[in-house]
């Protein structure tokens, strides 16, 4: 799931750092580097002379630890190429020499790339021991911890190219769990983490609009996803027939960096201004090892479901003609899922 690429530039520089008591540094330093295991691990050294690198640094001692250490030279050639960016593992870091801009990069690109002189700010973002980890859902804004609007997400910021939501009723559009009250609002805030970018959006859904509520419900979504400015949606139909590890209660955000909790779902606020005070948001970075297996426990079971489902036939009411008495009438219409919708970007 996580690829850290390490350049041997940024390990010389880094050695050189004399702010080793900063909190983000000993977070990036002693609970990351020194805690996590069972990620890619890739520098641009010699593989002849990465033994003794081993022995003589303790920042190459630490990645060894991590899951042994892959050489290769050729990734730094790569770092403008998106075939190379977007494919293999979601979660990549790159950690380069300061002769890079990886400011801008990381806004171009959406991913971490990170070296000594934006390391501060950008591990920040995604630190294992974040400031305010979690929030409960209110009517006001008492307190750093209180979650009255989705402009709370903002806290949370980092960058992201990819976006799973799972939540079976998100899309119900229900009289008191609208989505022009919740899931627009949300991907509006999200989309704000990445001014310069687009990201793909993936919801796995069982309540797909209300036919009663809507002409058209392949429509209503793709003028949805259209005026936030989504590159790609794909939305997979929860089968509980053919889920043997998905749970149904479960209610996740994952983006290449962080996994969200919401226990009671993510329709949190309704029109009258009522508000979901049962639940709490959970965020936390995949920095850390428990986020990090079960994240890639729960990402392997959806691909499992993904794959167990490709293909099948979904039937979706769809308005039709006009009754006798003047009520509209639905038919029932063959799409096969997963549907993927490639909106315009008016952004």
């Amino acid at each position: 799931m996580i690829s850290l690429y390490v350049s041997h530039k940024f390990v010389e520089e880094f050695q050189n750092r004399t702010d080793w008591t900063d909190e983000i540094i000993y977070d990036f330093r002693n609970r990351f580097l020194k805690k996590i295991r069972g990620i890619e691990v890739i520098t641009d050294s010699d593989f002849d002379g990465i033994e003794d690198l081993v022995n003589e640094s303790e920042f190459y001692s630490d990645l060894s630890e991590i899951n042994g250490i892959v050489c290769d030279k050729t990734w730094l050639d790569k770092l403008k190429d998106e075939s190379f960016l977007y494919s293999g593992n979601l979660s990549k870091v790159f950690l380069l020499g300061n002769d890079f801009d990886c400011k801008a990069m990381t806004s171009e690109y959406n991913l971490l790339f990170i070296n000594n002189s934006n390391l501060l700010d950008s591990w920040n973002d995604v630190r294992t021991d974040r400031e305010i980890s979690e929030m409960t859902p209110s009517n006001s804004d008492d307190n750093p911890f209180s979650f009255h609007s989705w402009e709370k997400l903002k806290l949370f910021k980092h960058p992201f190219h990819d976006l799973l939501i799972f939540d079976l009723y998100l899309l119900g559009d229900k009289s008191n769990q609208k989505i022009d009250d919740n899931l627009i609002p949300m991907l509006n805030c999200l989309s704000e983490f990445n001014p310069k970018q687009k990201f793909e959006l993936t919801i796995l859904t069982k309540e797909f609009l209300k036919p009663k509520n809507i002409y058209n419900p392949v429509e209503k979504i793709e003028e949805v996803f259209t005026k936030i400015g989504i590159e790609k949606c794909k939305l997979i139909y929860y089968d509980a027939q053919k889920s043997e590890s998905l749970k149904e209660h479960d209610r996740q955000l994952y983006t290449n960096y962080m996994v969200f909790d919401c226990g009671a779902g993510w329709n949190i606020f309704n029109q009258k201004g009522g508000v979901n005070t049962s639940t709490k948001i959970i965020g936390r970075s995949i920095f850390r090892n428990d986020s990090k297996n079960s994240s890639e426990s729960a990402l392997q079971n959806f691909k499992k479901y993904f794959e167990a489902v490709k293909h099948s036939k979904i039937q979706i009411a769809m308005a039709g003609q006009f009754d006798d008495k003047g009520k509209l009438k639905f038919d029932l219409m063959d799409y096969h899922y997963p549907l993927d919708f490639y909106p315009v970007i008016l952004k």
